[in-house]
């Protein structure tokens, strides 16, 4: 199963709450890391993350799966983890949806259809591909072994 590891997963630079120097630039923050101010980390929370993924709409039917989601965007991107959601939901339906990494009527259409018997096996699934994720990562590149402890613990929040 494929996974994309896009570049700035594997070496994100300078990060601060989870989120790079180069996403904090592409939200008018040119500032050090360290001072980012928590006004400006919620802006980027909320769109860049939040409503990037439709997680109001995920939430109404699961607060626990929408800040699975929204745990996993800040730490590996917004469309690496819609891709992820979406390789998710294939594995518990027939009519299987396109995993374009964008979340969009079909994916929750999908979603609204699995999730009342499936919360907790959607949570492990995407625990399990965040894992994996982070495994590909270590064996692509050996010198990010050092992150994988922390990276592990992320993956079953």
């Amino acid at each position: 199963m494929d996974i994309p590891i896009r570049r700035r997963i594997i070496n994100g630079g300078e990060t601060n709450f989870g989120i790079t120097k180069a996403v904090a630039m592409e939200n008018s923050y040119n500032g050090d890391m360290k001072d980012i101010p928590i006004d400006v980390v919620r802006n980027i929370y909320k769109t860049k993350y939040w409503d990037m993924l439709h997680l109001d709409a995920i939430e109404k039917y699961s607060i626990a799966i929408a800040i699975k989601l929204f745990q996993m965007s800040i730490n590996i991107g917004p469309h690496t983890t819609s891709t992820i959601f979406q390789k998710c939901i294939n594995l518990f339906i027939k009519d299987e949806i396109q995993e374009d990494g964008i979340i969009g009527d079909n994916t929750l259409l999908k979603f609204y259809k699995i999730v009342e018997h499936d919360k907790e096996n959607i949570i492990k699934t995407l625990n399990l591909f965040q894992g994996y994720l982070y495994i590909k990562i270590c064996q692509r590149d050996k010198d990010q072994k050092i992150f994988y402890r922390g990276w592990l613990s992320r993956a079953f929040l």
